[in-house]
């Protein structure tokens, strides 16, 4: 992620120190964009997806493989899980971007003093407002299996992750109109 290790509130005008190649890569992304967006006279949103599941998602990662492994009576091994996270499922994701491009379409031009168009370039967190442990998340899930499988099976030292707490501000997502979340039970159910 950009924002790199942070223990806190990930708001999105935060600096960025990003410890991996993938962070890296998305803020100089941001970087080369965002001001040849503004030369080409575009709007600019450059988006922070947290951890978006659903359709499509890796086999590997840990929603599938939660769902896959209990669903068929494995034992699954994790971490601790007890850092904070946040999942967002693929339509209320699509959603959100869509209510961010639709209000930008339908916003009247602003035109600064000399004459030129006013353009929106923004960085954006695009997360559910429902941020808690990754343990809840796994209890959740093992619950909708009907408590199949071994586990979860927890280590109990805790796994190093990028940040003590993903806490993503919402407030651009929100002031847009965006539709943050179904809830996580609901959204868990679907394949």
């Amino acid at each position: 992620m950009e924002y790199g290790a942070v223990d806190g509130m990930m708001e999105e005008d935060a600096p960025c120190r990003p410890i991996n190649e993938y962070g890296k890569a998305k803020w100089e992304f941001y970087q080369k964009a965002a001001p040849l967006c503004s030369r080409l006279g575009l709007h600019y949103y450059h988006l922070r997806f947290f951890s978006v599941y659903g359709y499509g998602d890796h086999p590997w990662s840990i929603i599938s493989t939660l769902v896959r492994d209990l669903r068929q009576d494995k034992k699954v091994s994790l971490s601790a899980c007890r850092h904070m996270w946040n999942f967002m499922y693929i339509e209320d994701a699509v959603q959100a971007v869509y209510e961010l491009y639709r209000q930008a379409a339908d916003e009247a031009p602003d035109w600064k003093r000399d004459g030129s168009l006013r353009l929106i370039s923004s960085i954006v967190n695009i997360a559910s407002q429902d941020t808690r442990p990754l343990r809840s998340f796994v209890e959740e899930i093992h619950e909708i299996v009907g408590f199949k499988g071994t586990g979860p099976l927890y280590r109990p030292r805790r796994a190093p992750c990028l940040s003590g707490l993903t806490l993503p501000d919402l407030r651009d997502l929100q002031a847009a109109g965006g539709r943050n979340s179904i809830p996580s039970a609901k959204a868990s159910k679907k394949p």
